[in-house]
């Protein structure tokens, strides 16, 4: 056995240790100190899992993330359960890929029982094609596909959405809205409205939408290119409200991110994938007068951050 990392993950890490020497004061503290967080036992998670979707059931919380694989630079997916304490109940593995990688699952509640949703993508291949799935959390054999009326061979951050006429997935937020309703074959069904301006970015993916005050609220990312060597590329998290009643349109958005990506690690960096000022949103739930927003930070960690109705900034 050999200690010598990948040769993708040893230029990260390299990028990651020139980005701090050259950058050595921060532009945004960590997430954790931009927002309460919510404790639970990271420790029983599968090593550097990330881009983690919370969802309470039963009264605990489900999470479903993804996890490095050991062979190839991919990844699989894993369920923990914990109480709402945050002790850790179980841990395992949910769903492996065959050949490619299984990124970025979303719970949701469909006909009273936990259902996921996650990308199926040829990657590493030199053709990446990446499908949007979703199943019931315990018959993944029964996954169906989102169908756009005109499918890329990138399809991702689709954000499921029941209501109670059916199936939807929010499909894109600009330049146009397009929400698909699931159909029992053929392509879906598109319901378009005007799409929102967000000033940090192209709204993309984000949280499964939870009722508001009558209406939907989602929490969602986006990111802009225009920061120093290595990254340039920094995430933020905002929130936007819609209505519940086609064309389902947006009718809200944050004024500021409520979340900005930091160039700082949670943790001391080691030897796995790191990707300074990531934070990208996957779930969240309603808890006290507040919501429970899960991230996934830098490519390489979960925190679950505490939003109060004052941090929407709407």
């Amino acid at each position: 056995m050999t200690d010598a990392l990948p040769p993708r993950l040893e230029h990260n890490r390299t990028l990651a240790t020139e980005f701090f020497e050259e950058n050595p004061v921060p532009r945004y503290l960590r997430v954790t100190d931009q927002l309460p967080t919510v404790a639970f036992d990271k420790g029983k998670l599968f090593p550097n899992g990330y881009n983690a979707s919370i969802l309470e059931y039963k009264g605990e919380l489900l999470m479903a993330y993804r996890y490095p694989r050991q062979d190839i630079m991919a990844t699989h997916l894993a369920l923990a359960v914990f109480d709402l304490n945050g002790a850790c109940l179980s841990n395992r593995t949910l769903l492996e890929g065959a050949t490619g990688t299984l990124d970025d699952p979303r719970l949701f509640m469909r006909g009273g029982v936990p259902w996921v949703c996650w990308i199926d993508s040829t990657y590493p291949a030199d053709k990446i094609i990446c499908v949007v799935k979703y199943a019931p959390l315990e018959n993944l054999a029964a996954a169906q596909q989102v169908r756009p009326p005109i499918p890329g061979e990138i399809e991702k951050n689709h954000l499921p959405l029941v209501l109670p006429d059916g199936m939807y997935f929010i499909y894109r937020s600009y330049p146009e809205q397009i929400v698909l309703k699931e159909t029992p074959s053929g392509p879906f069904q598109a319901v378009a409205s005007n799409g929102f301006r967000w000033p940090w970015g192209e709204p993309r993916g984000g949280t499964p939408p939870l009722p508001y005050e009558g209406k939907l609220l989602r929490f969602f990312h986006s990111s802009r290119d225009s920061e120093p060597k290595p990254y340039f590329r920094r995430y933020f998290v905002g929130a936007a409200i819609m209505n519940s009643t086609p064309p389902y349109e947006t009718i809200a958005v944050s004024k500021r991110p409520i979340v900005y990506g930091s160039e700082l690690p949670e943790a001391p960096l080691g030897k796995h994938h790191f990707k300074a000022q990531v934070a990208i949103c996957f779930g969240a739930i309603a808890r006290d007068k507040e919501w429970w927003v899960s991230l996934g930070i830098n490519d390489s960690g979960i925190e679950i951050v505490r939003v109060k109705p004052e941090n929407l900034n709407l």
